[in-house]
């Protein structure tokens, strides 16, 4: 209670100052990045369509999750739409959404796998993964540097651009160039 009444503004504080604690104050620990590939499947159950976390869950640290969840929804509007008045709306949407949702995980997927720098993060290493490393080191150096590359990582930061526009030709080179520099 005495560190919510130094806190900047005094809302925590009042939001709990009546409240009696029932234990032990304890942290909450994020286990594991989850993807699971319903899209490789041969069958799926028809009607049925997971969504957000059930299909990839984000350490919340990268703040990804919900916007993924935002862009998985709008894709499975969009097919739901598609498919008004045929006569059987569902068969196959599965299988679309699925499609539609692989590029929508593929750049927030590529920043949840930084977590592997940590040694004791588990799991299936990608076998570039030290190269990955190298060029992202390379790429944050050309973007303190350079504007324009900036502009682009913000952009795929915010998923608003795919992970793939920081590997166009006219980036790659230069990053590739600050690489071999530093090797």
């Amino acid at each position: 209670m005495a560190f919510a009444k130094q806190l900047r503004t005094a809302s925590v504080y009042d939001a709990i100052k009546g409240a009696k604690r029932i234990g032990e104050i304890v942290r909450f620990s994020f286990p594991c990045s989850v993807r699971r590939r319903f899209e490789k499947m041969e069958r799926f159950p028809h009607g049925l369509i997971p969504i957000a976390d059930a299909i990839c869950r984000f350490n919340p640290v990268f703040g990804k999750g919900m916007s993924v969840a935002a862009q998985e929804a709008c894709a499975l509007d969009r097919l739901l739409k598609q498919r008004q008045g045929l006569p059987e709306p569902l068969d196959g949407l599965a299988q679309a959404f699925f499609s539609e949702t692989q590029p929508l995980l593929d750049t927030p997927w590529g920043v949840a796998e930084n977590d592997f720098i940590y040694p004791q993060t588990r799991g299936q290493r990608p076998p570039d993964m030290e190269r990955r490393f190298r060029y992202g080191a390379a790429l944050m150096r050309l973007a303190a540097e350079d504007p324009s590359v900036h502009k682009t990582m913000a952009e795929v930061s915010n998923l608003l651009k795919p992970s793939s526009a920081l590997r166009e030709p006219q980036i790659a080179s230069r990053v590739t160039d600050l690489m071999n520099a530093a090797a």
